[in-house]
C-alpha cells in the first residue's frame, strides 16, 4: 500500500526533556558500521568498547572522531511549499544540512581533505555529552546516511576570531533523525574515545647486524612517541620477507622517542609499527614503514 497512515502518538508532557544539546563533534564511520542493540542494553563501558574498537581497526573499516568543533552553522535546506489560489501544501521536506569551523593547525587541515565523501555515516557528539544517533530496522544503532561530506576552503582570522577549516555535512535521509533518532548518554566516557595520531620512524645514525637505532615522532608536530615496548615494532627482511627477532627496545634516557632495537644477523630490512589496534600504546600509527639498511 503507497499510502500509510500512521497512527497518531499521544502529545503529553513528560519530567524528562532530553533535548540535543549544541552539537560539538562527529564520529564518521562507514556504512556498515553499528553499535549492536545489546552493546546499547549493556550500558556505557559496552559502548565505549565498540566505538575504541572501531577507531583503532584496519583502515577499511576505521571510524574516526573528528577533532572538536569550534563554530556550528546550521544551513539546512528550507521545506518547499506550494502556494496556489486553489491549495497551499508540502511538497517536500529540506534536506538537513550543516557547517561546522575546526580550528586546530595546517596539519589537520590537509589530513581533513582526505576524508571528503558522498557515502557513508556519521554519529554527531553534543555539549552534554550525548551521542546523536539513527534507530535501525533490526534494533542496532549507526550514524546518519551521508549525502557530502566536504571540507572548504580556510577561513581565515579576521583578528576577532581564529581561523578555521570548514566542513559542510549534508544528511541523505531526513528520516533518520526526525522518525528514528535517538540519543544516547556518553557522557561518562566520550573524553576516553580515541583519535589516532600518524607516527614518523627515522632511522638514526648507521644500523648494524646487532643494533638499529629508530626515532618515533608524530607527524604534526614532532612530538616524540614515548613507551613503546618491543613488541610493538616489526622487522621483516628484504630478501624472504621473514620477520628478524627484536630481542629487546630501549628507549634512551636523554632522547624521548628514541629507541635502540637489540638482536642479531641484522639484514636490510623494512622497519615499522604493529597494527594501531595491537600496538602497546594508544592510539599511534606509523604513516609507513623505514628501510634499515646494514653495511
Amino acid at each position: 500500500m503507497a499510502c500509510n497512515i500512521e497512527d497518531k502518538k499521544n502529545l503529553g508532557l513528560v519530567d524528562c526533556n532530553e533535548f540535543p544539546g549544541l552539537i560539538n563533534g562527529m564520529i564518521e564511520t562507514n556504512n556498515n558500521f553499528v553499535i549492536p542493540a545489546a552493546d546499547i542494553a549493556a550500558g556505557a563501558t559496552t559502548v565505549l568498547a565498540t566505538l575504541q574498537a572501531g577507531m583503532i581497526a584496519g583502515a577499511a573499516s576505521r571510524t574516526y572522531y573528528w577533532p572538536p568543533f569550534a563554530s556550528f552553522e546550521n544551513v539546512s535546506e528550507d521545506a518547499v511549499y506550494q502556494d496556489s489560489p486553489l491549495l497551499y501544501r508540502r511538497v517536500r521536506d529540506g534536506n538537513y544540512r550543516f557547517k561546522f569551523g575546526i580550528s586546530q593547525n595546517m596539519c589537520i587541515h590537509k589530513a581533513m581533505y582526505t576524508h571528503r565523501r558522498t557515502n557513508g555515516r556519521v554519529i554527531f557528539t553534543d555539549q552534554e555529552g550525548n551521542l546523536l544517533l539513527t534507530k535501525l530496522s533490526n534494533g542496532d544503532y549507526a550514524g546518519f546516511s551521508v549525502a557530502l561530506l566536504n571540507t572548504e576552503k580556510l577561513k581565515f582570522s579576521d583578528g576577532s576570531v581564529a581561523t578555521e577549516s570548514p566542513i559542510l555535512i549534508a544528511l541523505a535521509n531526513n528520516a533518520e533523525l526526525d522518525r528514528n533518532g535517538v540519543m544516547f548518554d556518553a557522557s561518562g566516557f566520550i573524553g576516553e574515545l580515541y583519535r589516532i595520531v600518524d607516527v614518523n620512524l627515522v632511522i638514526v645514525g648507521t644500523p648494524t647486524s646487532s643494533s638499529i637505532v629508530v626515532k618515533a615522532t608524530a607527524d604534526c608536530d614532532g612530538t616524540p612517541l614515548s613507551g613503546l615496548v618491543v613488541g610493538d615494532f616489526l622487522l621483516v627482511d628484504d630478501d624472504d620477507g621473514l620477520p628478524h627477532t627484536i630481542s629487546s627496545a630501549v628507549e634512551s634516557a636523554s632522547i624521548p622517542g628514541q629507541y635502540t632495537l637489540s638482536g642479531t644477523l641484522f639484514e636490510d630490512s623494512v622497519l615499522s609499527l604493529k597494527p594501531a589496534a595491537t600496538l602497546s600504546v594508544k592510539a599511534y600509527e606509523a604513516i609507513s614503514s623505514v628501510e634499515v639498511i646494514v653495511p
